[in-house]
């Protein structure tokens, strides 16, 4: 109900055509509901979020989940930013807005500022 109203106050009232929405974390959520129950709110939520042209970022811990509960979440996503730990630093790649997934890059987080480094064969 709140979510609803916070559409209705910023895009219809005040005219905020810019929403930007995040949920950190699902896998949190997931701790204290069900799958079946979190992607019916999530199908409600992401659509809204779609219809105002709006951008939302979900967190989900996919090693907290099966590969069923991933798989399932990943329906309503456009597209995910995958982090992996590759020893003493990470690496992240884009999948689903391409044809095919970017290639993993190294990180290194300087500030408030991502610094990407060139690609790794991983």
């Amino acid at each position: 109900m709140k979510i609803s109203q916070f559409f209705e106050d910023f895009l219809v009232k005040k005219r905020i055509g810019k929403v930007r929405l995040s949920i950190n974390s699902l896998s949190t959520i997931l701790m204290y509901s069900n799958l079946q129950t979190v992607f019916r709110f999530l199908h409600v939520f992401t659509g809204r979020v779609k219809a105002a042209n709006g951008f939302g970022l979900y967190v989900v811990e996919d090693e907290m989940h099966d590969a069923q509960t991933i798989a399932t979440l990943k329906q309503l996503f456009d597209g995910m930013i995958e982090i992996k730990d590759i020893g003493d630093s990470y690496a992240m790649r884009v999948v689903g807005m391409t044809s095919k997934p970017t290639p993993w890059f190294e990180y290194d987080i300087k500030g408030t500022n991502i610094i990407l480094n060139k690609p790794k064969d991983l």
